[in-house]
């Protein structure tokens, strides 16, 4: 079994936010995503859900599982070199097993393919839109697939912020620039700090 913990200059846009209806489906999922998709779908507490997805992943279900560094390149890993999962940030630590190089741990950002993953689990987000909006809840409430992908390139192209404050802000105003404004910043700042603090240990 593998080990899992659940710890974890801006600017703004004049932009139109896009209809929910008009944005495409996202074809990835990381793995708070898929936590919060399950919890929703079997009513079960996010620990379970945790648990299966790991079960799903590390037991060869779910195949369609793409990597990415911090920086945004994309990694060929085997699941089985997986060794710590952070389900807040969605960073999971592997060790890369290099012939005569020593033990190293290596943050990477895991993706799991929706299509797959919603069969595996037998979702219909159709119908679980519907039963959601009846109840008054949301189905997903932030779009933690597009934010992964923008802290990789903005990483890749502008590099570290000089301190974690910022880069939270940048987010912030990021997820505000799209239309939601639901978000707080604690909840960016959960997701962002175990990223900052294995780029910039000191």
């Amino acid at each position: 079994m593998l080990h899992t913990s659940t710890t974890g200059a801006s600017r703004r846009m004049n932009v139109t936010p896009e209809s929910d209806a008009s944005k495409p489906a996202p074809t990835k999922l990381n793995l708070p995503e898929a936590v919060e998709l399950l919890v929703a779908h079997l009513k079960c507490t996010e620990e379970h859900a945790r648990d299966l997805v790991e079960r799903a992943v590390y037991g060869g279900s779910l195949r369609d599982v793409t990597s990415f560094d911090p920086l945004g390149a994309e990694l060929a890993t085997d699941v089985t070199a997986w060794r710590d999962i952070d389900w807040v940030s969605g960073i999971v630590t592997i060790e890369p097993s290099w012939a005569g190089s020593p033990v190293q741990h290596v943050p990477i950002i895991p993706l799991l393919g929706r299509d797959e993953f919603l069969k595996i689990f037998q979702i219909d987000i159709e119908e679980q839109r519907v039963t959601e909006k009846k109840r008054g809840g949301r189905l997903l409430q932030h779009d933690w697939d597009a934010f992964s992908v923008e802290v990789c390139r903005r990483v890749h192209e502008d590099g570290l912020p000089e301190t974690q404050a910022e880069f939270v802000d940048g987010m912030l105003d990021w997820f505000m620039d799209r239309g939601d404004e639901s978000i707080d910043r604690s909840t960016i700042q959960k997701k962002i700090s175990k990223l900052f603090g294995a780029l910039r240990p000191d």
